[in-house]
């Protein structure tokens, strides 16, 4: 078993620009706990799941940038963002075949005040939705040559959706 947290404090003040002369000054803070636990069921396979909870402020750009994109879609900014919080449960599994290592897990997370682009009138801003919900699967390989030389393959699915004042839309904002 493994057990961890992390008490986050956020604070914006002083925040001029964004075509607002006094934006709100706002603190926030969050505990973010992390649980995980962990089965051997050999020397070469284990079993895992694991539950955290995370806290993610705003991307500075975002709230006071804004910029016309390489496409022409103009974005503006919002200083009145909030972070988004998610909590999220993943479970996998890790075998090891001699030199190699595969790794196979899946995830769900659910966010609160998820931050996306919102379009109106043909201009975009990012702004805090109800919820947001993502899931995915992943898969990893890695090979040892010799002491000195390895390799690395990643694989990662996901794909999500926003609840928009009772709209569900496909979250595209997702890396």
């Amino acid at each position: 078993m493994y057990i961890g947290g992390r008490y986050d404090y956020y604070e914006k003040y002083d925040a001029y620009g964004a075509g607002r002369e006094n934006p709100k000054d706002e603190s926030f803070n969050e505990f973010r706990p992390k649980v995980a636990l962990e089965y051997a069921a050999n020397d070469d396979t284990t079993y895992y799941v694991s539950y955290g909870h995370s806290f993610n402020t705003p991307k500075l750009w975002q709230m006071f940038r804004g910029y016309i994109s390489s496409e022409g879609k103009e974005y503006l900014p919002n200083p009145d963002l909030k972070p988004e919080t998610s909590d999220t449960v993943e479970f996998g599994l890790k075998k090891k075949f001699d030199k190699t290592l595969i790794t196979l897990s899946a995830f769900k997370t659910k966010t609160e005040d998820t931050i996306a682009s919102s379009t109106v009138n043909s201009k975009t801003m990012y702004v805090n939705m109800n919820e947001g919900e993502n899931q995915g699967i992943e898969f990893s390989m890695q090979h040892k040559f010799d002491d000195k030389l390895g390799a690395y393959l990643n694989y990662t699915w996901q794909e999500g959706e926003l609840n928009k004042k009772g709209k569900i839309e496909d979250n595209t904002d997702i890396p």
